[in-house]
């Protein structure tokens, strides 16, 4: 007899029996199954003649059947089976003495080797129930996994998963098997064992996950971006493009990496080196965006953190012209600006002369140097991520609840207050009344796309790093929906909150709306400050303002933060060990790099990272995990592996993810791209451009980023040209399985 493993979820015995039966006449298949009915995923097959098995396992070990590559081999038997009614659950005795000569009841006879099978041996059905995706073992023979417990009262093993025994190779058994030996299974197995699953860790919590989605993708480009590209194309004829690319790109892309971070569970860099072993550097350029994507954004955090201090005072001094930086053309928040040539505002000199120290130096060639205040909000910012996040993800699991919802919660006080404001009905009108020209426009679509992809935040590794931490029957299909339209409904209400808001300033000011719009920055620390300051009770509706900002701007550095915690501790699996201390030194690290955002200048450093970082290399990188998928793996083999996640596609959603993953989203990737490209390299602040040598730093930034792609395909390519392993570099390898740990811990 021989067993094969790794077979597709939707095989069926008939398959099996069309298959197999092509070298020589079959006495029995079994394949195993649940006790729902589903295959668990490997079956054995008993041949009449020996030479007949032989020839099987000859040409079948390491082909690929319904999309999966298969592992046939021999199976034994130390001994008769007790009953098992359509699933295997384990080894039901251990014989006193081994038997000999011919077997009986479903197993037994001369211990097989596989040059010497002997005699007929049906059965041996050595597969445990804990096993869910059987482990790929490194010998050519195959180590075969028990799970047993010793009975205190009769000595004998019970089936179970509570320690895992295994069979020694093939070549090397004596007359008696020894259940004390330990294979050698590699790194990326053993992550995904259950020794490597307790070292990993999962959401404690399933709405964990939900939460950590939903935190990520909430940021402050929900609040200061999405209302400036409302303004900018027709207000309410933005949603129409929005919605409609959320559906052919934002989704299906941010959906095919829940799948894959969920299915693998493992990080970016495990799960692109299992995929496609030819594009393991598309992992490691994911994991540095995020490492980019964290250095740099932390800074909204220290900003905020000196506001919300400001804020705890009995006055707000950006609403005041009696401070050392005031110019003498300061103009209040209660003043009047049109008695003064030149008036600048207190909220802009505050924010510029005192936050970002521009009364110092304010270029490039005059940077400066670090100002105290600056060092110690950055500080302050980074040792918030490190306490957040030294346990893993049940430290940030609880932490992300706070700065999920906390926004939400300030994001109604603030509704509430604004729709209430002399002028705010008018910010919303024309918030909501589209201009149906603008449609017909290319620029629309354009940054339509770029707002859903970037929102989202796919592409960045982040994804799937919190997906990787999914139970394996997690139905992710639901989350996505609900993460994507939460995400989706949370810019449509913030926009409203934003142009009551900008109402309320026109009608004060006396203004055109288009005059009072800024984006970035600009929006939140200058316009914000400014409104709240005219409000009864400004210092609280001021720090309830900051610290939703620190809580948005938290939920999307934690993502990020995380993936490269994963990455280091998924290709070095040791250190799983030292999780804590890895946080404290990259926290460290960063902080001590990042001095120079605290410099007078720093403003501009933050801006040429915020253009470059994350870029046109992440529509390479969403490009090309399509592209994978849906033309070398396919698109009907992930569709299997979501069937095998314990999801049930209907054939609407197996239609729908299929056309966008071949057709819609790729067309909407390149088109996207093609428009970063023209664009590219025009990086600027405040309608002044930056000089050439500060661009080429730009192109840089983002090239360190592509890089590794090249860095990991090229010596690959190399040492596989000449062999058999060159036809598979993109292909999954044949540890490209689900999380086998899953049903071993409970």
């Amino acid at each position: 007899g021989i067993y094969f493993i790794n077979c597709s979820y939707r095989t069926q015995e008939d398959q099996l029996d069309r298959t197999f039966r092509e070298f020589g006449d079959i006495e029995k298949i079994h394949l195993v199954v649940d006790p729902e009915g589903r295959s668990r995923g490997f079956a054995f097959i008993t041949y009449f003649a020996m030479e007949d098995a032989r020839d099987a396992r000859k040409a079948l070990n390491g082909e690929y059947l319904d999309g999966k590559k298969i592992r046939v081999d021999f199976s034994i038997s130390r001994g008769p089976h007790g009953k098992t009614p359509g699933q295997y659950m384990g080894r039901h005795g251990r014989p006193r003495t081994p038997p000999r000569g011919r077997g009986g009841g479903g197993g037994g006879g001369r211990r097989p080797s596989p040059d010497n099978y002997g005699e007929r041996h049906p059965g041996g059905q050595v597969m445990s129930k804990c096993v869910k995706n059987p482990v790929r073992m490194q010998s050519s023979t195959s180590l075969l996994p028990y799970c047993y417990q010793n009975n205190k009262n009769n000595n004998e093993p019970k089936p179970t998963c509570a320690n895992v025994e295994w069979l020694a190779p093939f070549e090397n058994m004596s007359s008696e098997i020894p259940l004390n030996r330990k294979p050698q299974i590699d790194e990326d197995q053993h992550s995904k064992s259950s020794g490597g699953e307790k070292q990993r860790g999962h959401w404690e919590n399933p709405f964990d996950f939900f939460v950590s989605c939903l935190g990520y993708a909430v940021g402050l480009g929900n609040i200061w971006r999405f209302p400036f590209l409302c303004y900018q194309h027709g207000g309410g004829s933005f949603l129409i493009p929005y919605f409609v690319l959320l559906l052919v790109a934002g989704l299906p892309v941010f959906f095919l990496e829940v799948v894959l971070g969920q299915y693998a569970g493992v990080g970016p860099v495990k799960t692109f080196a299992l995929l496609t072993p030819c594009l393991k550097g598309l992992g490691y350029g994911m994991v540095s965006v995020s490492a980019l994507f964290t250095f740099f954004y932390i800074v909204v955090v220290s900003w905020s953190i000196w506001y919300l201090f400001a804020s705890l005072g009995t006055s707000l001094d950006w609403s005041t012209c009696d401070q050392y930086y005031n110019l003498p053309t300061c103009v209040p928040v209660h003043g009047n600006a049109t008695t003064i040539t030149n008036a600048t505002a207190s909220v802009e000199e505050y924010w510029e002369r005192y936050v970002l120290g521009f009364d110092q130096v304010d270029s490039w060639t005059h940077f400066g140097y670090p100002r105290w205040q600056s060092v110690g909000t950055l500080f302050l910012a980074w040792t918030m991520v490190a306490f957040s996040l030294i346990k893993g993800v049940k430290s940030s699991g609880k932490v992300i609840y706070f700065t999920s919802f906390f926004p939400y919660a300030i994001l109604i006080i603030l509704a509430i207050r604004s729709f209430t404001l002399p002028g705010a009905w008018m910010g919303i009108k024309y918030y909501l009344t589209p201009t149906w020209s603008h449609l017909l426009g290319f620029e629309i679509w354009v940054d339509a796309a770029t707002q859903v992809i970037f929102s989202l935040g796919p592409a960045c590794g982040c994804v799937i790093t919190l997906s990787s931490y999914n139970h394996f029957q997690r139905n992710c299909q639901r989350d996505v929906i609900l993460v994507a339209l939460s995400n989706s409904l949370t810019s449509v209400f913030s926009g409203m909150v934003v142009f009551a808001i900008l109402g309320f300033m026109a009608h004060t000011a006396n203004k055109e709306m288009g005059e009072v719009v800024q984006d970035g920055p600009g929006l939140a620390f200058i316009v914000y400050p400014e409104v709240v300051a005219k409000m009864t009770g400004s210092n609280v509706f001021a720090a309830l303002f900051f610290a939703m900002l620190i809580s948005l701007a938290l939920g999307s550095i934690f993502g990020g933060f995380e993936t490269i915690i994963t990455g280091l501790c998924d290709e070095f699996p040791t250190l799983r060990h030292h999780k804590s201390t890895l946080v404290v030194i990259i926290s460290s690290v960063m902080f001590s790099l990042g001095l120079p955002f605290t410099c007078p200048g720093g403003i501009h450093m933050f801006n040429l990272f915020n253009e470059s970082a994350p870029s046109w290399n992440l529509i390479i990188f969403a490009l090309s995990e399509v592209v994978i998928v849906a033309f070398f793996y396919g698109t009907d083999k992930i569709l299997d592996n979501i069937e095998e996640m314990g999801m049930t596609l209907n054939w609407f959603q197996r239609a729908y993810w299929t056309k966008c993953w071949k057709f819609a989203t790729p067309l909407v990737l390149v088109v996207l791209l093609l428009a970063a490209w023209m664009n590219f390299g025009h990086i600027q602040y405040m309608n002044h451009f930056y000089p050439m040598w500060v661009q080429v730093i730009g192109y840089i930034i983002t090239g360190s980023t592509l890089c590794w792609i090249p860095i990991f395909m090229v010596p690959t390519l190399i040492r596989s040209y000449h062999t058999t392993e060159f036809r598979t570099l993109l292909q999954p390898t044949t540890s490209w399985t689900g999380q086998s740990y899953d049903s071993c811990v409970k």
